[in-house]
Parts: C-alpha cells; sequence; structure tokens
C-alpha cells in the first residue's frame, strides 16, 4: 500500500512540474514540429494504475522517418497519464519527451482518444539541448493496441549543437 501511495505521490508531483513547463514562454526561434505516428501498446494492471509500453513509427518535419518508444502510467479512475517517450531518427539522432495526457473512451466502441502533452527535455546528435513542445492526440484500439495519431507544436534546436 505504502508503494501505491509514494507512486500516486510522485505522479502528482511530476503533474505539477509538467503543468508548470508547459505554462512557459514559447521560444521565438521555433521551428514547426509535426507529423504523425502508428504504434502498438501493450499494458499492465496494476491498480490503481495501468503501464501501458508502446512502440512504433511515424514520419515528421525536422526528424523524417522516426521510430518510438513510450511508457505511461495511467490513473484507471480518471484517465490521465503521465510518461515519456524517445523518437529515434533513421540516423540514430534522438528526442527525449515528458509527458501528461488523458484519454477519452469514445461511447459505444473500442476506441479511445487520446491527448497529450510534450515536452522535448534534450536529445542526441542534432537534437542534443533540443527543447520545445507538442500535442499529440491519436485514437488506441483498446482491444488490439494499435494506435494512430498526429502530433503538432514547436522544437527549437540549439545553435551550439555538435
Amino acid at each position: 500500500m505504502k508503494t501505491i501511495s509514494k507512486t500516486l505521490l510522485y505522479l502528482q508531483m511530476t503533474a505539477l512540474f509538467l503543468t508548470a513547463a508547459f505554462a512557459g514562454p514559447v521560444a521565438e526561434k521555433g521551428l514547426p514540429f509535426r507529423g504523425t505516428v502508428q504504434a502498438v501498446e501493450t499494458s499492465i494492471i496494476q491498480p490503481p494504475i495501468l503501464a501501458v509500453y508502446g512502440g512504433g513509427f511515424g514520419n515528421g518535419t525536422t526528424l523524417g522517418r522516426f521510430t518510438v518508444i513510450y511508457e505511461v502510467a495511467v490513473n484507471l479512475s480518471t484517465r490521465a497519464s503521465i510518461g515519456s517517450a524517445h523518437f529515434i531518427t533513421a540516423n540514430g539522432d534522438s528526442i527525449f519527451t515528458e509527458l501528461i495526457g488523458q484519454g477519452h473512451p469514445i461511447e459505444g466502441s473500442d476506441l479511445s482518444l487520446i491527448v497529450e502533452m510534450n515536452v522535448i527535455t534534450g536529445g542526441t546528435g542534432r537534437f542534443a539541448r533540443a527543447t520545445g513542445r507538442f500535442t499529440a492526440e491519436r485514437l488506441l484500439n483498446r482491444i488490439t493496441g494499435v494506435t494512430t495519431g498526429s502530433f503538432s507544436g514547436t522544437i527549437i534546436l540549439d545553435d551550439r549543437r555538435p
């Protein structure tokens, strides 16, 4: 029970931190950052949390073709989530994000609309010291775990990158 309480406390503290990060000003030198993604999710129920693991691929501005892996913890009672994602380009450069999200089941179907707000926390290669933020919207088939969607926002690349 203490582990669950600690997990919920840590999730709430992280959500508070990310909320503050999303509220900050957007830099003027940001580049458009948008694309599409397709993935498959698996999940493990650990009440009151649903641990979600996903992986897939996509295509986006600045990224080109990429693969993505992510881990998310979903509160089963509110469907709110918190997690992280790792985008890897064809040449191995990558972007790291922290995210908060919300799931919305679509009545009369096996689908959920998921909206996630991501903060770019850094990367490797040409994305070293990258920052920015973007919103992802996707549909998840809760039976098959297949999810498809798109993302849109801004990325700021550090001119001092290697």
